[in-house]
């Protein structure tokens, strides 16, 4: 378990940013006036840097930490065991 939860840890900041720039995009969708303000993944990433820093690309880090730990945990350990059983 505890392997698991460690790389739950360290892939949480990798997936944080991506999927902070991800919902950003997908929330401009479908607005009336088509004003969007983001073009693309790049130009989301650069302007999030710009206007909040580093910080504003890991905005939500910790409810990212939270999901990932404990089901890297589990996933981790329920395969070792059924490794195990075969």
């Amino acid at each position: 378990f505890a392997c698991g939860a460690f790389a739950g840890i360290v892939q949480s900041f990798i997936i944080c940013p991506t999927e902070h720039v991800k919902c950003r995009i997908q929330a401009q969708h479908g607005k009336v006036g088509g004003d969007n303000m983001y073009s693309s993944t790049l130009q989301a990433s650069k302007k999030i840097l710009k206007d909040h820093g580093v910080q504003g690309l890991y905005r939500g880090w910790w409810v990212t930490l939270w999901r990932e730990v404990p089901s890297f945990g589990v996933y981790f350990a329920s395969y070792d065991y059924l490794k195990d059983q075969t």
